[in-house]
């Protein structure tokens, strides 16, 4: 997830460390994926955010083929950065990654929102002073951004 390995490396891997059987061909097959299917309320939720003025990005701990995928696909255009650990070097919940997000958007962790689905990767950002949302769902996204953000 770091981009210390190469994408063959990656299949690789996953081949013998977990005995999983994978086509040769997986990264075309992959790099064709068209399952993916945004959550139109969540971007209306980034529509929304940024028509009041907030910076809306990516934190993502994402391998490169997946990365390359939603990169092409589109999926990313409508945020204003995109930090992902396949092309920082770091993942989270390392402090690292957070950094890079704040120094890319020129925030400070006061002024910020972090939105994750687990808690363990909330940690960090909470110890260097974010205001945290644990994921659930769509709906509870939506409810406690629009609180955070002084929307509700």
């Amino acid at each position: 997830m770091r981009g210390d390995i190469s994408e063959d490396e990656y299949w690789n891997e996953l081949r013998v460390n977990y005995g999983f059987k994978i086509h040769e061909s997986i990264s075309e097959k992959f790099k064709k994926w068209s399952g993916l299917i945004a959550n139109q309320d969540i971007l209306a939720l980034v529509d929304e955010a940024k028509d009041k003025g907030w910076q809306v990005a990516i934190l993502s701990n994402v391998i490169q083929p997946t990365y390359k995928v939603l990169k092409d696909a589109g999926f990313y255009d409508t945020f204003d950065g995109v930090i992902a650990s396949c092309t920082e070097g770091y993942a989270k919940p390392e402090a690292n990654i957070y950094q890079i997000a704040l120094e890319r958007l020129g925030a400070t962790p006061e002024e910020s929102v972090f939105i994750d689905d687990k808690q363990a990767n909330l940690d960090p950002a909470i110890a260097m002073g974010f205001k945290v949302i644990l994921a659930k769902n769509p709906e509870q996204i939506i409810r406690d951004v629009r609180a955070a953000i002084g929307n509700a």
